[in-house]
């Protein structure tokens, strides 16, 4: 175990409510920061420190969070006598019923948000929520259920049709892509829209449901929508500084405007750095592959084979291999494919694959492309990566054949280097955010290996470019920080009053996550002496135990700034 101080903002133990934020005016203190669990919970500061007016977002994320997850039965049966319920009573839903997927759309109805650009991840495995990379005009807003069409409406929630959906008004795609290349995880691109924006690395990404019906006017909200990557930002001049202008100028922070009326809010998610797929985040902390030579190497084929097998193989078999009497056989013998009968490795040509599910099914009809895709990735496993395959039960395999999110388990140098890059991006907005906000996003998506870093680092760069006036100049790496330059990071950081734990696992108080390196902020190498002495001696304060371990200390009473024993 390595013990070290860390420096936290005092949280009431008993909270309902986050602490009210103090938005002063830009330039006199640190742009305050608050750190939830869920991202969703980032919606209670976006309403505390609203002004009237709604703002831009800057959203980094590897997911959109523009999900329209609501819906009610009685308020959304068709029919030519339907009426809408009122303005006031559909934003109580929205706002009330509120998640880390759906946060943005309700904040935008509800009129706190009018812009949302989001800075999007690019990892290699995985498909990205839709839009891909462009700029939109959109419309969020109830559809009118008097108006007939011919497809059916998508089913939601509690059973219901959607309150909500996305209407296109303007706008569209850096590019124009063609289909989806199933085994190769990725869609053609056609051609380039905008002349020398460079193709995102990762093109897979799925489309939305396109309401046919049109939306309730008086129940409906306008925003700008614009999708980017870190890459296209920093592209060589003059096309990089062109894209960065358009970013800024959709976040009204940029020179020509008037700091005295610029009012706009950078959202981080931890996981734009490093993100499991929850899908396979399930299985990886099930089978205990929590070190991030095992996560990526199950990802690297678990991935892929997700891909191929949901939006490959099932729909072009439907009726054949994937009907009512052929599909167990089916995913049974997918499974057996890496190995022969009597449990050797086995490396299976497209021929072979073809004729073991026409030994299912004779009829079967499978893309030839799609089986040499199965082929290789196959023959492609390491010994590593077949005992890993070898080891997932009957009822993992249901999390592994679905189409995947984002992946990638980032290094810490891969953490820092992203931070350094975004930095470049950063720094050219004159006028900083009013409010910036922080999601852990632990429950599902963050490795648990990247979150220290990711945060602190974050941390750390927030307060170098936008310091309060007079706070101390800190130092460009974290590894470079004292205890006096964690307690100015820290400064102004509130924090969400509980956690959002994975299933199974108790809400705790949310802390400062532990200083990422195994030098300790205060003691050095040195053994560190007993932390009640210290505490008391140093700072006159009863040391508790908290929440019921005898190894975690917090003190009381507690003033602007306590200290914790990190174990």
């Amino acid at each position: 175990p390595r013990c070290v101080f860390l420096p936290c903002i005092a949280m009431p133990s008993a909270a309902k409510e986050p602490w009210p934020l103090t938005i002063a005016a830009c330039g006199t203190m640190a742009v305050p920061i608050c750190i939830c669990d869920s991202h969703g919970d980032a919606l209670h500061y976006w309403k505390q420190s609203h002004r009237g007016r709604p703002r831009p977002v800057f959203h980094l994320d590897s997911h959109a969070d523009m999900m329209t997850n609501w819906s009610n039965q009685l308020w959304t049966m068709p029919g030519p006598d339907w009426k809408p319920p009122t303005r006031n009573a559909l934003i109580e839903r929205v706002s009330s019923q509120v998640d880390l997927a759906n946060f943005q759309p309700s904040a935008i109805l509800q009129g706190l948000v009018d812009t949302v650009v989001w800075l999007r991840s690019d990892f290699p495995l995985g498909q990205y929520n839709g839009p891909p990379p462009g700029h939109y005009r959109r419309i969020v807003g109830m559809p009118d259920y008097s108006v007939p069409v011919s497809e059916p409406d998508p089913i939601v929630g509690d059973g219901g049709r959607p309150l909500l959906a996305f209407f296109e008004v303007s706008g569209g795609s850096f590019s124009t892509y063609g289909r989806t290349i199933v085994h190769e995880s990725r869609k053609q691109v056609l051609q380039p829209i905008e002349g020398g924006i460079p193709i995102e690395r990762n093109t897979l990404w799925d489309s939305s449901w396109e309401c046919k019906r049109p939306p309730v006017k008086d129940l409906s909200a306008f925003f700008d929508h614009s999708v980017v990557t870190l890459d296209q930002l920093l592209a060589p001049s003059p096309v990089g500084h062109a894209l960065l202008d358009e970013v800024r100028s959709l976040l009204r922070a940029d020179a020509d405007v008037d700091e005295n009326t610029t009012d706009w809010i950078l959202d981080i998610d931890l996981d734009f750095f490093a993100s499991y797929s929850p899908l396979l985040a399930f299985l990886i902390r099930k089978h205990g592959w929590l070190a991030s030579s095992d996560a990526e190497a199950f990802a690297a084929w678990a991935v892929p084979l997700g891909q191929m097998c949901s939006q490959g193989l099932e729909p072009s078999t439907q009726q054949t291999l994937f009907s009512t009497d052929c599909q167990a056989a089916t995913v049974r013998q997918l499974v057996r494919l890496p190995f022969t009968q009597d449990g050797r490795y086995a490396y299976p040509s497209a021929a072979v694959i073809l004729q073991v599910f026409r030994d299912i099914n004779s009829t079967c009809e499978i893309p030839e492309d799609l089986l040499s895709g199965l082929s290789r990735l196959i023959c492609g496993l390491t010994e590593q990566q077949r005992l890993q395959w070898a080891l997932l039960q009957a009822d993992d395999w249901w999390w592994v054949m679905q189409a995947q999110g984002p992946h990638h388990y980032s290094s810490p140098e891969e953490i820092t280097a992203q931070v350094g890059r975004l930095e470049q991006v950063l720094r050219q907005f004159s006028v900083p955010p009013s409010l910036v906000t922080i999601a852990r996003s632990m429950d599902m998506y963050m490795p648990e290996g990247a979150s220290d870093i990711a945060e602190w680092e974050v941390l750390l760069l927030l307060r170098r470019l936008w310091p309060a006036t007079g706070a101390p100049e800190l130092p460009t790496r974290l590894s470079a920080c004292t205890r006096a330059d964690a307690e100015s990071i820290l400064r102004h950081v509130t924090f969400f009053p509980t956690s959002r734990p994975l299933p199974g696992q108790q809400p705790g108080p949310l802390l400062p996550r532990p200083w990422p390196f195994d030098s300790a902020l205060v003691f050095g190498a040195a053994s560190p002496p007993d932390p009640v002495a210290v505490c008391e001696e140093a700072f006159g304060l009863e040391v508790i135990p908290l929440w019921g371990s005898d190894r975690v200390f917090g003190c009381r009473p507690l003033p602007d700034i306590c200290y914790e024993l990190v174990d």
